[in-house]
């Protein structure tokens, strides 16, 4: 369970920002999710909403994210000796160039709680720490300086002699787990059962392939007849065979991919490429008899719904976290909101799962479904940097009608506020071109 995430000098991200999922002494619609852990005054919230203008920032965040799981998985494995490492620094104050960007994250992993993180620069690690609290104090694993580590006397496992293939470019973390250290392990657990995604929109192709090997969870096909798609079931057909030299042309790419690609990861064949294996949706007609549809012939949404809703249920099953960008893209509201309350119901949501999404769709800023501290905003400076601010943090009226005021800038965190009718004169201006 993830309980607050922070990152420094990130793309749009300048100063440190924090999004937290502890909640607050606030009252809500629901109660917190029912965990324990060290420091905890008002437990933790099942989800983290967030708004803002276009080019807020909003994504920015949920990158910073995904940079720091893919560091974890990834430093240590990089194909090039002293290639560096990928640095996205604030590029709006020359003074930040240079400095280091820093990720920093708190989570519980199988009833611990952990404290994680890292700084960096495009040379080298600079510094890497990691506690855990496991009798409710916190405990030093390990602290690392450049290539010095010092471990705490709660660190088991293998220690020194891991340092030894540690490189500059690399996660004391990275190395360990990647030689299978046991206690380490838990963590790496923790980041990689973290759904994310920014996929806007699912090409039917891209869909077949996903369910080559897993099959469409049967609460997916539910979720879609009730929110009125139509869909009533599914079957997976073949098509025909992959010919031989589609076969032989992709398995060239994926060799020419890996030898010369700028990718941490090296990518494989995919599995069960011998067959075109095909999704096709069944609706009912007039008379009430099956009609399967391939999924081409689906809206967007349902497309998108398919992916995003079998990984959902797998995530609330097994209580991981779904980080997913631009939530509403190509969906009703009413499809939005029912995703998100399988988090909030403590019915459903049995194992304590959490979301964190990006949204433009203020239908869902609804003071009957949402906490004011589940609720936050993107907003970006005077100075074009991102900062992130939770709606617990702006004093309002008991009945107080979220929507309304943040259309109306209450909260910030919107477009400037302009004349339309002066969209045309403004488009009309001449550009001045600079020599």
């Amino acid at each position: 369970m993830l309980l607050e995430f922070s990152a420094t000098n990130f793309k749009s991200i300048k100063n440190t920002q924090t999004l937290s999922l502890v909640g607050s002494s606030l009252k809500g619609p629901h109660e917190p999710l029912d965990v324990d852990f060290p420091g905890d005054s008002y437990g933790i919230l099942p989800c983290a909403i967030i708004y803002g203008a276009n080019a807020s920032g909003k994504s920015n965040l949920l990158e910073a994210f995904r940079t720091m799981r893919r560091m974890v998985f990834s430093s240590h494995s990089q194909p090039k000796k002293n290639k560096g490492l990928t640095q996205e620094v604030f590029l709006l104050d020359e003074e930040w160039a240079t400095m280091p960007t820093s990720f920093d994250i708190s989570f519980i992993a199988q009833g611990v709680r952990y404290d994680f993180g890292f700084s960096f620069d495009s040379d080298s690690i600079l510094e890497e720490w990691l506690y855990s609290y496991p009798e409710g104090r916190r405990r030093k694993l390990y602290e690392r300086v450049g290539m010095e580590i010092q471990f705490g006397s709660g660190m088991r496992g293998a220690k020194k002699q891991l340092v030894k293939f540690l490189k500059k470019t690399s996660l004391f973390f990275s190395t360990a787990t990647q030689n299978n250290h046991e206690e380490l392990n838990i963590i790496a657990e923790f980041f990689s059962k973290i759904f994310m995604s920014n996929r806007i929109s699912v090409a039917s192709h891209v869909l077949n392939i996903s369910f080559k090997e897993n099959e469409i969870d049967e609460r997916t096909i539910k979720f879609l007849n009730l929110i009125g798609t139509g869909v009533d079931s599914y079957r997976q057909v073949v098509s025909d065979d992959v010919p031989d030299e589609a076969k032989a042309m992709v398995a060239e790419m994926v060799t020419l991919f890996n030898k010369h690609g700028s990718s941490d990861v090296e990518i494989e064949m995919p599995d069960n490429f011998d067959k075109n294996m095909e999704i096709e949706l069944c609706h009912k007609n007039a008379a009430g008899s099956d009609i399967y549809f391939g999924v081409d012939l689906e809206s967007a949404g349902t497309r998108r719904l398919l992916v995003l809703l079998n990984s959902v249920f797998k995530v609330i099953d097994e209580g991981d976290i779904a980080i997913i960008d631009e939530l509403d893209a190509s969906l009703h509201t009413h499809a939005v909101e029912a995703i998100i309350q399988l988090f909030l119901d403590p019915e459903i949501n049995k194992n304590n799962a959490q979301l964190i999404a990006t949204t433009h769709d203020t239908n869902l800023l609804n003071p009957m479904k949402l906490r004011r501290d589940e609720i936050w905003f993107a907003e970006k400076g005077i100075n074009g940097a991102s900062e992130y601010f939770s709606l617990a943090e702006i004093n309002g009226r008991k009945e107080e009608i979220f929507e309304k005021s943040y259309l109306q800038g209450r909260y910030g965190a919107v477009p400037p506020s302009f004349d339309t009718s002066n969209i045309k004169v403004g488009l009309d201006q001449p550009k001045e071109i600079k020599a």
